[in-house]
């Protein structure tokens, strides 16, 4: 039997070829290539999280090493890598893509950013919180919120805050 896996490489889907010589096992990898596909096509699926994958993996590729930047930061663990794929595939679809780096501490930084009172930032580690700070115009915010695969609804209204209210001139950004 020919056995396809789900799997994420750092920055894209793949697919792990069967085993398997037969009809079937041919078959089974030719749907597979066709849904992995269409799923980079979608806009719902495809855009936000491959992007991220993407930036992600090249963010965390110049961190792989203690003292990364030269101040002693500390290496991406790979528990924090893997919680922040998790977290990406949580982020609401209708969000635009946030910039991505690493912490000096190596978590890792989801920023949206409009302008010097207009950001949100969130960050991840190896445990399952999120830590996030942002500026609302005159409001800041800040706050720990459990991740268990779901995107915090705290994080989804103060993106909607974010780029709801803010001036006309950063929103287009």
């Amino acid at each position: 039997m020919a056995i396809a896996q789900l799997a994420l490489n750092g920055f894209a889907f793949s697919q792990m070829k069967s085993q398997g010589i037969s009809q079937e096992a041919e078959k089974i990898d030719s749907n597979w290539d066709e849904l992995l596909s269409r799923l980079r096509q979608s806009h719902t699926v495809g855009e936000l999280p491959f992007t991220c994958l993407k930036n992600l993996h090249e963010a965390v590729s110049n961190a792989k090493e203690e003292d990364w930047d030269g101040y002693g930061g500390q290496a991406v663990d790979v528990l924090t890598s893997s919680n922040a794929k998790r977290f990406i595939f949580s982020l609401p679809s209708t969000i635009p893509v946030p910039e991505i780096s690493i912490e000096p501490d190596g978590e890792i930084a989801f920023e949206w950013y409009l302008g010097s009172h207009w950001v949100l930032s969130a960050s991840i580690g190896l445990a399952s919180e999120i830590n996030y700070a942002g500026l609302l115009g005159t409001s800041k915010i800040h706050g720990v919120e459990h991740f268990d695969d779901e995107f915090p609804q705290v994080l989804v209204d103060n993106l909607f805050r974010l780029f709801d209210n803010a001036p006309e001139s950063f929103a287009s950004k």
